[in-house]
């Protein structure tokens, strides 16, 4: 389904929160060894992307995928299902996340609040 070495891929991917549209429709590419920057002003979409694909907020149309398996959800026949938490950590597990100005020590170094995560599970 993906094109070699693509490791992440958003196709169409939308968020909504009321009438709000977060996300219109986002589609991006990450191919393995590459390093990505999401720039844009405050309220673009940027920390509501990097949260729908580590499925801390559910996307309201689109697919994302990590390598070729489908995050978020799961196909029964031609319906998509929610996982269940315990699925959904399994996937997560799979990535790192780092959040802007939240959660990281002020005693590490950057490279120690990086690996925190990945050393202790």
């Amino acid at each position: 389904m993906s094109s070699p070495g693509i490791i992440l891929r958003a196709r169409n991917v939308q968020k909504h929160f009321g009438a709000l549209v977060a996300l219109g429709g986002i589609d991006l590419d990450v191919r393995a060894g590459e390093v990505v920057a999401i720039i844009g002003p405050s309220g673009s979409g940027k920390s509501t992307l990097v949260r729908c694909i580590h499925q801390l907020e559910p996307i309201d149309g689109g697919a994302l995928y990590l390598r070729d398996d489908l995050l978020g959800v799961k196909r029964r026949g031609k319906v998509l299902e929610r996982l269940g938490d315990h699925e959904l950590s399994r996937q997560r597990a799979r990535m790192g996340m780092v959040f802007q100005q939240f959660n990281l020590f002020g005693h590490y170094t950057v490279l120690e609040n990086l690996i925190e995560g990945p050393v202790q599970v």
